[in-house]
């Protein structure tokens, strides 16, 4: 049996959602102290043990944290140490960084994608089969507005502030009938700037972290989900898609998985601007700081915006950052 004695190096706790992060040793070497938060918000699909994925990756030398124990009843777990800079804490969100950096990605996402995910497919086996995008699409929708009805009764009075349409979904659902049939893959769900880190040994080869959010499901949303979250310039996110699709934007076939991506990414945008609405109203309520009240206000405006242009792609989104602070200052 894995022995650990609990001692943190930082005394802060790395931020999760489901998960909280501590940083122990033993004997002199470093690990990751991986606690389940029993009263998190349920806001996204959490179907596979993370275990297993990991298991899985390690099979496949897929650089990804290596699992060291698992408790028998899920209270905790084990994970590797990664010496290294947490990706957020060097380019913070929006910040450009070396283009190196999104071919990396591209690579390792194309990578993923190819891998078997039959381990895995058993646990996914209430979700739409593949290659049924459309179904999946679909799914995905009900899941959304599974949440949009839950926070509605609470949070009401901020949508209709923020400019929600009656209907948010309407806009999108006509598109599951676009997508087309694909195979489906194992799938990370949550690639972003605060899940990667840039290794101190082996520096160009970024380590993707928490596989909590891993689906078999179409590899264009683990796609959508990627670009909605990481916010890519511009630039940057043309040289992540011709390296992932291996095609070159002026070609048809770049056209049109675009366009299927794009459809997962609309989606994407307006189940943003509820799940982040919810989490950044309760993190703004519990700021004593004028300062980071601000930032949050900041931070939401640019997701709602995202979503406003979905809904209303020729009209400009007229809330600014102070409309956006009092909104969050309902009680």
């Amino acid at each position: 049996m894995f022995q650990i004695t609990h001692k943190k190096v930082n005394p802060q706790k790395l931020a999760g959602y489901y998960h909280d992060n501590y940083i122990v040793e033993s004997n002199g070497q470093k690990y990751i102290y991986r606690v389940p938060i029993p009263e998190a918000q349920s806001m996204d699909l959490r179907i596979i043990p993370e275990s297993l994925v990991l298991r899985f990756l390690k099979q496949k030398f897929f650089p990804a944290p290596r699992l060291k124990y698992a408790d028998s009843h899920a209270r905790f777990f084990i994970h590797s140490y990664i010496d290294g800079d947490l990706f957020q804490d060097l380019y913070p969100a929006t910040t450009p960084f070396p283009n190196w950096i999104c071919g990396n990605l591209a690579i390792q996402m194309k990578t993923l994608h190819q891998f078997s995910p039959k381990m895995c497919t058993p646990h996914c086996s209430k979700l739409p089969k593949s290659p049924d995008s459309s179904g999946f699409f679909q799914y995905l929708i009900a899941l959304v507005e599974g949440i949009y009805g839950k926070y509605k009764k609470s949070y009401g009075s901020h949508f209709e502030q923020l400019q929600f349409p009656p209907d948010p979904f309407d806009i999108v659902r006509i598109n599951a009938l676009k997508l087309k049939t694909r195979p489906f893959t194992l799938c990370h769900c949550d690639i972003h700037r605060q899940n990667l880190i840039i290794p101190t040994k082996n520096a160009r080869n970024l380590v993707i972290l928490d596989w909590e959010l891993a689906l078999v499901a179409d590899p264009f949303y683990d796609i959508a989900t990627h670009l909605h979250k990481m916010n890519y310039a511009p630039g940057q996110e043309l040289i992540f898609l011709e390296t992932y699709l291996g095609q070159l934007r002026a070609t048809l076939g770049f056209k049109d998985s675009w366009n299927q991506i794009q459809i997962y990414l609309q989606l994407e945008r307006i189940k943003s601007a509820i799940v982040d609405l919810v989490r950044m109203a309760e993190r703004f309520q519990a700021e004593s700081s004028e300062s980071q009240r601000k930032s949050i206000a900041t931070d939401y405006q640019k997701i709602i915006e995202k979503a406003w242009g979905v809904w209303n792609k020729d009209l400009p989104h007229i809330l600014s950052r102070t409309n956006i602070y009092q909104i969050l200052d309902l009680s």
